[in-house]
């Protein structure tokens, strides 16, 4: 059942959506997704679906914010983990801003930069921003984790993928290759130098008797006079000896070098312009014939493409697309009687994508640039870009640039690019010593060229980081090394709003499973104890829970949320302290278990350092009948045994106790002499 036309929202079920704290007063579309559980094959459960660009910023990863120049954020934001904010210079957001784990006003913990003031973010909307939501995520089997979340975008495994049968049942849908209407590839051969010789187009509809079908190439390269002669129709071979070799206007094989990463880029590059003609191409080897048979079979024109680039990766190589003279994207019209149009583009790769130049700012009955360098996003078709890493090039971007081209050379133009991303970021983080803050979410689009405050980056569009990267994995660097920032004019495209104008294959997030198999809230099976440490060593607290998955925790120290700690355990390290004098008490953890059904919070745990476990035993006394009673001290919690010897050689275990504890020898009269000892037992 596809819901995404689906818009109508029963009054009640939103005033209950609305205590789930996710900010859906806000959001702009509320999908609705049916369900039959076959437990209660009678019941009927509806579950709350959010298209994920209609969401300004969405992390699937924890969240970080530097920008070191103003930026205002204009929709909603939303992390599954923590959103750490240590912002130069002023952000405004003016929506709701939620975390399933924390949102805090420090500076991420693997910030390499300390230095720069600090400006407290502003929020416009009332109550934000809100931490500890319920989660969102991808109501699939192979999207319900950060791993399981690139699969969306990479290779279906085993039999699962298209053509396959398997491939386009619902557990096979999860795999946008298997929903693309274009499937464009290379051969692991397919290199700079030989013009797209080696790649291959197949037509997806999985509403046709045949599925899949391979497109005939549409340009030949001829041996003519011992040169190259290049047409663009089969009516211009002059016979089969004649042609070179065969491939396609709007695809070919590029390659050009990639400062961040270090490597050279092999790229499958697709040139938008083209691919456009093409698809209004009535002609023999045209586009249009496959265009209208997906708006037959399909109610829509070709607007998807999945790029699969078989280029190897290797230490100094880097397979990858690019998208070139994609100013205006594909705009289609059905002349079979529907008078139905199919405008704008959705291109998918598990690899990095390179954009080069002004990207859809424009539309077919506008001006040219209409919405080049503008907030304004009426002349734009819905748009999506979505891979392993997004890189901006600007229009003067040159392919001839080198390791050896200085930054100071490779000098942009203002660029402008709509459309939404989903992608995958190098995580911040420790490697070796060295912190590397990676994540950011001002750097989530790469650049590589030496921008500046001349020069403006327009970006309107869904920024969602979901997945680690993949291929592209080098750290973001500080500016000067490959890039200098830019001025950005960046903000959220409202025509997301709109349920038909959000891009083709957007993708879907709830807070429920797909559908529930249980509705227990968590109950803690064990509890976190409490711990004593001596100076120097390490510590872990746990805590052991049962429930309705997902769990999620978050932990606190005497009562305030610790940033991170968001697993069912962590570790601490107690440095050593001379001012330490025998047992003192450090701080009192507790965690709170939350799920879809409920939460629920554990018991205090204590955790205490000691310099030493020698145990103290205070002076004997006598009393009447001989007895011999002391005290025995000790680090809180642990056990001592009371030992008894008579010849300081052979020592007999008396009793086992945690201190403090008076220990009273009621048999001592039938000594002659006897010793005592206390010894710790670890």
């Amino acid at each position: 059942m596809d819901m995404r036309c689906k818009a109508l929202v029963p009054k009640a079920f939103l005033l209950h959506a609305r205590k789930m704290g996710v900010g859906l007063c806000t959001v702009a579309s509320l999908l609705l997704a049916l369900f039959v559980s076959s437990a209660r094959a009678q019941t009927q459960e509806f579950y709350p679906y959010y298209p994920l660009f209609q969401f300004a910023i969405f992390y699937n990863l924890n969240m970080d914010v530097s920008p070191g120049q103003p930026m205002n954020i204009g929709g909603n934001v939303f992390c599954n983990g923590t959103i750490w904010m240590w912002p130069y210079a002023a952000m405004v957001f003016s929506n709701n801003v939620e975390a399933a784990g924390v949102v805090t006003n420090q500076i991420e913990p693997y910030d390499q930069q300390s230095s720069g003031g600090y400006m407290a973010p502003t929020y416009i909307e009332a109550g934000q921003p809100q931490s500890g939501v319920e989660p969102l995520n991808m109501p699939t089997g192979a999207a319900s984790n950060t791993n399981g979340v690139e699969g969306l975008i990479n290779l279906p495994p085993g039999t699962n993928g298209a053509p396959n049968p398997a491939a386009y049942l619902p557990a096979g849908q999860v795999y946008l290759f298997n929903e693309v209407d274009l499937i464009i590839s290379n051969a692991a051969t397919g290199l700079s130098g030989t013009r797209g010789a080696n790649i291959t187009i197949w037509y997806q509809d999985p509403n046709n008797a045949t599925p899949w079908i391979q497109i005939s190439n549409d340009f030949y390269a001829l041996k003519t006079g011992g040169n190259t002669n290049v047409v663009n129709q089969i009516s211009g071979i002059d016979s089969p000896t004649n042609v070179a070799w065969s491939s396609f206007t709007f695809a070919t094989n590029v390659s050009f070098y990639d400062y961040r990463e270090a490597d050279t880029v092999q790229a499958v590059q697709i040139n938008v312009t083209n691919l456009n003609n093409w698809l209004n191409n009535t002609s023999g080897t045209g586009g249009n014939q496959y265009n209208q048979q997906s708006f037959s079979d399909n109610g829509h024109g070709i607007n998807s493409v999945f790029i699969y680039n078989n280029v190897p990766l290797t230490g100094s190589q880097l397979p990858a697309v690019r998208l070139v003279n994609g100013y205006q994207l594909p705009s289609t019209t059905d002349p079979g009687g529907s008078g139905l149009t199919t405008s704008g583009l959705t291109v998918v790769t598990p690899q990095p994508l390179y954009v080069k130049g002004n990207y859809n700012v424009q539309t077919a009955t506008s001006s040219p640039g209409a919405s080049a360098g503008t907030a304004n996003t009426t002349y734009t078709y819905p748009a999506a870009l979505m891979a392993d890493a997004i890189t901006v090039l600007s229009g003067n971007w040159s392919d001839s640039y080198t390791p050896a081209t200085s930054l100071s050379t490779r000098v942009p133009i203002s660029t402008t690019v709509n459309a939404a991303t989903l992608e995958g970021i190098v995580q911040s983080t420790n490697v070796n010593g060295q912190n590397y803050y990676s994540g950011g979410i001002e750097n989530v689009l790469r650049l590589e060229e030496n921008w500046s405050s001349s020069t403006i980056l327009t970006y309107n569009g869904s920024i969602t980081a979901m997945f680690p990267s993949i291929y592209a994995t080098n750290f973001w660097n500080v500016p000067g090394y490959y890039y200098n920032p830019p001025t950005r004019h960046w903000g959220y495209d409202v025509n997301f709003n709109n349920l038909g104008k959000l891009p083709a294959l957007t993708p879907f997030v709830s807070s429920y499973t797909n559908p529930p198999v249980t509705t227990n809230p968590p109950v803690i099976t064990c509890q976190p104890t409490n711990q004593a440490v001596q100076e120097g060593n390490v510590v872990t607290f746990s805590v052991s829970a049962s429930g309705s998955s997902p769990l999620s925790y978050q932990w606190s120290e005497n009562g305030t949320p610790k940033f991170g700690f968001t697993t069912n355990s962590f570790t601490l390290t107690i440095v050593s302290n001379a001012q330490f004098a025998g047992s003192i008490v450090l701080g009192t953890f507790q965690v709170v278990v939350t799920n879809l059904y409920g939460k629920v919070t554990s018991s205090n745990a204590v955790l205490s350092t000691y310099e030493t476990t020698e145990p103290v035993l205070d002076t004997p006394a006598f009393s009447s009948g001989n007895q011999i009673q002391f005290d025995v001290a000790g680090v809180a919690g642990f056990n001592y045994a009371v030992q008894a010897s008579t010849n300081l050689i052979d020592w007999v275990p008396l009793l086992t106790n945690t201190p403090p504890f008076t220990f009273m020898d009621t048999n001592a009269a039938g000594f002659q002499q006897r010793f005592y000892r206390s010894v710790y037992l670890p």
